[in-house]
């Protein structure tokens, strides 16, 4: 029984739905997309599905032949289309090429053009329609960087204005600028400069991303706080990112404030698929959840993994109870169903907390999320992944890593790994993976050591073919200690590597590098991947020698009177028994030291947790609050897993 002082609420919302009928299809018009590509030599329109298009609609739309669309998209149905498909589009003529319809925009003076933007229109892809840079662009608009949306102004640079023309760049105000020379690095340019390379990074986020030759730095003052990256608006979403945190002096104050403290609000919103309600006593809540366990039997993954994660909340409720921490606990069952969130956000409004957890489903994320941004709640959907509803909200917290934060974390450990022999990359040779090849290349040379980042041969490529092993035996290295990194998270191509290098290890000394997603491989011989000394990442890791999980299992013992559930076969090593309580034990006393500067102050906070550490950064695109942490795992030859990082 948890101690009786705890204050727990919970509430369970049942909506009953009732479908009147369907709504008839109708065909929606294709708009030809401005985005081209150039694949195995011709080019083509790569168009996404949306709701109401047809297959004769967008070939009418882009004047080709049923048969000239499925020839450019091999192996995909093309009678069951699905919104957001995409599709490859020969382009019909080369005039279509040379003089794509431009969006709606007219010349402005000064040289300037005047873009209204478009549906799925990015940066980016304005980038490539004008033939600017992308830094050209946020140059002029700062408040890009977080997104633009539908029927705003985007000033665009033409021929005849450069952006770093006098006049027309909104230079950073009070602050010196740096252009990046070839063979410049972070250390060099802080040196000379005479401010720290954290200065540089608060200055310029976009150098999480790597140092690039012709880049134009802020060079702030040495008072951190006097410096100004860009104007921002009053009451913008950019405003909040440009004063994306307080310093540890002034988190450190805020905690210090004596005062009453008052409960601390928690509102857990997750699918347990249940029409029961919950209703332990008001003073007291038994974490015994047998009965919750054996009602999920049968509902599928989702009601057993919010079971799960609810298990691991109520752990931590009993943790933080004990330390004399006061927490209200508001529990919703969401049943991932759009109207049942609605309902729970008017609850909401009553309830008015200081930290929402849950929920699963994307659809509910965005609707959440919403809700948080006009409340300024913290916001945690513990799994989220999926991009389209994580953004333009500042108080959004994202746990698991971008696929690019986890590459730059992971290229940077692979980087500080390396000699003069360089690395030998690997990879199935299709458009896809040589994007990613190039973006990895430029990752390592920005992050390995400059003397012999740019030696030729540094990094060397072996495409995937029936000569892979000859062109394995000759990318490597005699006497020397090789590093294979495999960009490959499909089965039978990693099988295939790993055979062929583990063939090799007779007559090279070889040590691998792969994804994460290897963990989740049925058919990878476990005994290859230790005598390759394999390396992988992942978003979370169990250490079970660790003394902190020692008695968290402990604790599972005697509250749950089991053990947490096993890992998911997902592949990422999560336990959400694990997930939960790391979760309430890291945001709550973050909430109740910092209360409404908690997502200014997260920066400053720390608080270990089981399953990996929480490092926050603000997503300068998105404008969210983004975990880069990592783990780095290695299978060793003596047939262990351990963590390296």
């Amino acid at each position: 029984m948890l101690p009786r002082f705890l204050l727990v609420s919970i509430i369970s919302l049942h909506t009953l739905c009732c479908l009147h009928g369907q709504t008839p299809f109708v065909p929606s018009q294709v708009e030809r997309s401005q985005e081209i590509i150039l694949y195995q030599g011709k080019k083509f329109y790569l168009h996404s599905v949306q709701s109401g298009h047809t297959l004769y609609s967008i070939c009418k739309a882009y004047n080709t032949t049923q048969n000239e669309l499925m020839a450019a998209n091999p192996g995909i149905d093309l009678q069951t289309l699905s919104i957001g498909q995409a599709l490859k589009i020969p382009v019909a003529s080369p005039a279509s090429l040379a003089a794509p319809a431009p969006a709606p925009a007219y010349e402005a003076q000064n040289g300037m053009i005047q873009h209204v933007v478009k549906a799925k229109e990015t940066p980016y892809s304005l980038s490539k329609l004008y033939q600017v840079p992308v830094d050209h662009i946020y140059q002029f608009n700062p408040e890009a960087r977080q997104g633009i949306r539908i029927g705003q102004i985007v000033l665009i640079p033409s021929s005849g204005a450069s952006a770093t023309s006098a006049g027309s760049v909104q230079e950073p105000v009070g602050s010196p600028m740096y252009e990046v020379k070839q063979g410049d690095t972070l250390y060099q340019i802080a040196l000379s400069q005479g401010v720290s390379i954290n200065q540089l990074f608060q200055a310029n986020p976009d150098l999480r991303w790597g140092l690039k030759t012709g880049q134009r730095l802020v060079i702030p003052s040495h008072d951190p706080t006097t410096w100004i990256a860009h104007p921002s608006r009053p009451d913008s979403i950019y405003s909040v990112f440009a004063h994306n945190g307080l310093t540890r002096y002034q988190c450190d104050s805020i905690a210090a404030l004596k005062h009453m403290r008052p409960p601390v609000k928690v509102a857990l919103l997750l699918p347990f698929f249940t029409q029961e309600s919950l209703h332990p006593d008001t003073t007291s809540v038994s974490v015994d959840s047998t009965d919750l366990r054996s009602h999920q039997k049968g509902r599928g993954l989702k009601g057993r993994v919010a079971a799960e994660f609810y298990e691991g909340v109520l752990l931590a409720l009993d943790s933080l109870s004990q330390q004399g921490m006061d927490i209200s606990l508001f529990v919703f069952d969401t049943q991932a169903d759009t109207n049942q969130v609605k309902a729970i956000l008017k609850k909401l409004e009553i309830v008015e907390p200081h930290l929402i957890i849950g929920p699963l489903a994307a659809n509910n994320i965005k609707l959440v999320s919403r809700f948080s941004f006009e409340h300024k709640i913290p916001f945690i959907p513990p799994l989220a992944e999926s991009e389209a509803p994580l953004k333009d909200n500042p108080n959004l917290f994202r746990i698991i890593p971008t696929d690019r934060a986890a590459y730059s974390a992971y290229t940077q450990y692979i980087a500080s790994r390396l000699d003069s022999s360089g690395i030998v990359l690997v990879y199935q040779d299709n458009e896809q993976n040589r994007d990613l090849a190039d973006s990895i290349k430029t990752l390592l040379i920005n992050q390995a050591d400059q003397r012999f980042a740019h030696r030729p041969k540094f990094i060397r490529t072996v495409t995937i073919t029936d000569r892979l092993q000859r062109a394995l035996d000759t990318s490597l290295t005699n006497g020397a200690a090789n590093k294979v990194l495999v960009l490959s998270d499909y089965e039978p191509d990693v099988i295939n590597v790993m055979s062929q290098l583990h063939f090799l290890l007779r007559d090279h000394k070889i040590e691998v590098f792969g994804f994460s997603s290897w963990q989740k491989f049925d058919n990878v011989r476990i005994d290859v991947m230790h005598e390759l000394q394999t390396t992988l990442y992942s978003p979370f890791y169990i250490d079970y020698q660790n003394k902190a999980v020692e008695r968290f299992v402990a604790h599972c013992r005697t509250q749950l009177k089991t053990e947490p559930y096993q890992t998911s076969g997902k592949g990422t090593g999560i336990n959400y028994t694990y997930l939960g309580y790391d979760m309430a034990m890291y945001f709550i006393p973050a909430v109740n030291r910092y209360e409404s500067n908690a997502c200014k102050c997260i920066r400053q906070y720390k608080n270990p947790q089981l399953l990996s550490p929480y490092q926050f950064n603000r997503n300068p695109e998105s404008g969210i609050l983004e975990n880069e942490s990592i783990s780095i795992l290695k299978y060793t030859k003596e047939y262990e897993v351990v963590k390296v990082n």
